[in-house]
């Protein structure tokens, strides 16, 4: 059984806030699967190995790593939080400054 574990603390809270969810072995093949493929479409650059102006090794692609893939699935989900957190306080600040600026009223002409 595989699992993917979100942890959060405070430093002014001893208890953490965990949200664990299980999920078999098969479907977590199928997660990280599906984020080597949107993180790497094209693989990971491995850069040539220079010796002065000799190439020892030539530029090449690998696969990710298990680790690289998580990495940047878990990397995606901390921008994604990031956004739409900031997205919630602009919100918030723009509805504030809209109720500071008087409306301007137009009167038809007589």
């Amino acid at each position: 059984m595989a699992y993917i574990k979100l942890i959060g603390k405070r430093d002014t809270d001893p208890a953490e806030g965990i949200n664990h969810r299980d999920l078999s072995d098969d479907d977590y093949n199928r997660v990280a699967y599906w984020a080597a493929v949107k993180y790497f479409p094209t693989g990971v650059v491995v850069p040539a190995v220079m010796a002065g102006d000799v190439v020892v090794t030539s530029a090449s692609i690998r696969q990710p790593t298990g680790a690289e893939v998580f990495e940047a699935l878990t990397d995606d989900i901390y921008a994604q939080i990031k956004r739409d957190v900031e997205a919630y306080y602009l919100q918030q600040a723009e509805a504030l400054a809209r109720q500071s600026v008087p409306p301007i009223v137009l009167i038809p002409a007589s």
